[in-house]
């Protein structure tokens, strides 16, 4: 069975054997479950001090994007940093 592409510049042409579909749960799963090392290499920080910082700034209580400022803004963290840690975060307060 041929599975043919709706939405793109090859719509109506069959998909070839071999190429996957996007899976979006993978990949944002992928973005914010990251390592111990990665973090520390990035930030300069360990997540566990990551997470100390954010429950001192009540960051479950606020808006995603004013936890990325404030770690964007007091800590210097890049932006993608900054992101993949408040999500990181708010994923495991929400387990």
């Amino acid at each position: 069975m041929a599975v043919y592409l709706k939405f793109s510049i090859f719509a109506g042409q069959p998909l070839k054997p071999g190429i996957e579909l996007y899976k979006p749960n993978t990949m944002k799963q992928d973005y914010w479950d990251v390592s111990d090392e990665q973090v520390m290499e990035k930030t300069g920080k360990k997540i566990s001090q990551w997470i100390k910082i954010l429950d001192d700034f009540d960051a479950a209580g606020k808006k995603s994007n004013d936890v990325v400022a404030h770690l964007q803004q007091g800590y210097n963290v890049p932006r993608y940093w900054a992101r993949t840690l408040t999500t990181h975060y708010l994923k495991q307060k929400q387990a």
